[in-house]
């Protein structure tokens, strides 16, 4: 009997690994490295250069001192924003990939620098949206817009 059940629970939670990766699978690219990050993410973070990961607390849009304005406006009147300050050690292609539905833009040297591409899906868990970013060594800001709560951030290097 013992032995019936373990292997029941060993099925069980092969099937629930996989039907966890099916919702992953439209993805553009692969978010393992981001996913594990943001899953260990701290709202201080560790690190000011990616790779890296925040969990940013979503304030009220009209209590946090954005930059810029939002490239697209946010459709809910009641939108929530967060803010991760990041330093990009040398130039290159970088990705900036969300937990949870948020609109991101990535500002350096005072402009928003375009998404050289993205990828996204809603049943993927630990993983939203991963937007590609050609930046500069230096400061970038990530703003972030959308529902409050918290939101889960990670910046790193493409491969």
């Amino acid at each position: 009997m013992r032995r019936g059940l373990v292997t029941v629970a060993a099925l069980l939670s092969g099937g629930l690994a996989q039907a966890a990766e099916v919702g992953c699978e439209p993805l553009a690219w692969t978010l393992d490295t981001e996913r594990a990050l943001i899953a260990a993410a701290t709202e201080a973070g560790d690190r000011s250069s990616p790779p890296l990961a925040r969990r940013l607390v979503m304030r009220p849009l009209s209590e946090v001192a954005l930059p810029k304005p939002p490239e697209r406006a946010p459709r809910d009147a009641g939108a929530h924003a967060g803010l991760a300050s990041v330093t990009v050690p040398e130039p290159g292609l970088y990705r900036v990939t969300l937990d949870a539905e948020g609109w991101l833009d990535a500002i350096q040297d005072g402009t928003y620098r375009r998404a050289e591409a993205f990828t996204g899906v809603r049943d993927c868990p630990g993983i939203r949206k991963s937007v590609r970013f050609r930046l500069d060594a230096g400061p970038v800001t990530i703003q972030v817009t959308g529902p409050g709560g918290a939101i889960g951030l990670a910046v790193t290097r493409e491969p």
